[in-house]
């Protein structure tokens, strides 16, 4: 994670970073710092489903069903084999 942190600093845009720290947090069950960097990824790249996916995923565990419905909706729209 460090190198990531790292990463992030050096070039706070780049997408595949964020995807990993994004990763590493929900594998920690620390949805408040994924649901961080899956918004910023989903301003860095909205027409990605599977980011939409992931931060419907996040919601959905966080309680906040209609977020989830949200995001999954988009996920959908963008990408119709989604499932």
């Amino acid at each position: 994670m460090k190198f990531y942190n790292k990463a992030c600093l050096i070039s706070p845009d780049t997408i595949f970073v964020r995807e990993r720290r994004a990763g590493i947090f929900l594998k920690k069950q620390d949805i408040s710092s994924s649901l961080i960097e899956l918004n910023i990824l989903k301003e860095l790249a909205p027409s990605r489903a599977d980011i939409h996916i992931l931060l419907g995923r996040c919601y959905s565990m966080n309680g906040e069903k209609n977020l989830a419905l949200q995001s999954f909706t988009v996920a959908r729209a963008l990408d119709p084999l989604v499932s």
